[in-house]
């Protein structure tokens, strides 16, 4: 009797497992768009409302390569595998942030928020992914190594973090147009 009851009481844990995973990728759509949104506001509200010209040659510098993946192409091709797409850009830009950012004009409470919002979005969306598409992962890893190396060779000044930060700017708002594709198809991936 006791294994009968004890296997009744395992067949319901997983039964309540599953089902809370799947409402948690049935909502997960409302979930990212409000931590994107949050995302964004940390961003923009680190950003200088008066953008620095001495910075405008970098910005055209590293926007000025047409022969590089950008970040419209990286939507485009991304759309089916959304989901995928969303947790590595949200990997690599927490990525971004972990850096050398001692040059960057923000003070580390807000660098924190930024942070664990980052990694909030990564967890909620870890569960709903069902298949791990590698290319799609290079892809983005690709556009963000120009990110990284641009810092580096910029030695992380402000200029330097003003473009990252652009950057990673339009990729919230890329995300955005990501987590609706996520709605559309009426499933997590």
């Amino acid at each position: 009797m006791t294994t009968k009851t004890w296997l009744l009481d395992i067949c319901l844990m997983m039964f309540l497992v599953t089902e809370m995973l799947s409402q948690n990728c049935s909502h997960l759509r409302k979930h990212l768009l409000d931590d994107n949104k949050e995302n964004l506001a940390v961003l923009k509200s680190q950003l200088g409302s008066v953008f620095p010209l001495q910075c405008l040659n970098d910005v055209i510098s590293f926007s000025s390569q047409p022969e590089e993946e950008n970040i419209q192409s990286i939507f485009e091709l991304q759309k089916e595998n959304a989901a995928v797409a969303l947790h590595e850009i949200l990997q690599q830009i927490l990525c971004l942030y972990i850096q050398n950012h001692t040059k960057l004009p923000w003070d580390e409470n807000s660098i924190g928020i930024l942070k664990v919002g980052l990694k909030q979005e990564i967890a909620k969306l870890t569960p709903c992914l069902s298949e791990d598409k590698q290319e799609i992962r290079e892809d983005v890893k690709k556009y963000f190594e120009r990110i990284h190396t641009f810092l580096k060779d910029g030695e992380y000044n402000e200029c330097a973090w003003e473009v990252a930060q652009i950057e990673v700017s339009r990729f919230f708002m890329v995300m955005e147009q990501l987590i609706r594709t996520l709605h559309t198809k009426g499933r997590c991936m």
